[in-house]
């Protein structure tokens, strides 16, 4: 899903010319997503080591790394509007 998302966001970037610097802000976006999602998956894989039984902390931890990548994706989706529903606005002359 990240990855459909980088591509929608590189096709989007690149039809609409946008500037360096909303270029770095998409990029510093996705590469927070991708940094999360990585941190959120060696958490679960610690937790599964230790542990095949449920345990209320353990599902504790799971759930704040999933919350983690959660936010960031709503960060990166409000950059995304930021930057691209102006330009969509125009070609559709609203």
């Amino acid at each position: 899903m990240h990855g459909l998302c980088t591509i929608v966001d590189v096709c989007l970037g690149i039809i609409f010319k946008i500037s360096l610097t909303q270029w770095s802000m998409i990029l510093i976006a996705l590469g927070v997503i991708l940094s999360i999602e990585l941190l959120n998956t060696a958490i679960e894989a610690a937790i599964d080591l230790v542990t095949l039984e449920y345990h209320p902390l353990a599902k504790i931890a799971k759930d704040c790394g999933s919350a983690a990548t959660f936010i960031a994706v709503l960060i990166a989706v409000a950059i995304n509007a930021f930057i691209f529903i102006p330009k969509i606005l125009v070609v559709f002359n609203i």
